[in-house]
């Protein structure tokens, strides 16, 4: 009994591997130009990601500034609760 379900369930394992690594192999052919399109687009998440750092720096300072004007606000008997 064991001996009859051992080959038909190793070739049903071969079967699936090969159907599961065959998609995994088959790369597309890379266009012409891509290689530019890849710089550019490289260049623009560079760029992106300085500008996000330069907002972050701002928001950050402002948010400094706030909290001292809310310091100074709540040392001179203001308002001092947030919107």
């Amino acid at each position: 009994m064991v001996k009859q379900l051992f080959l038909p369930s190793v070739w049903i394992a071969i079967l699936a591997g090969s159907l599961w690594w065959s998609p995994l192999q088959a790369a597309p052919p890379a266009a012409p130009g891509s290689g530019t399109l890849i710089s550019e687009l490289t260049a623009q998440q560079a760029l992106l990601v300085a500008n996000q750092a330069r907002i972050d720096k701002e928001l950050a300072a402002i948010k400094e500034d706030l909290r001292l004007a809310r310091l100074f606000s709540a040392r001179s008997g203001g308002k001092t609760s947030t919107p």
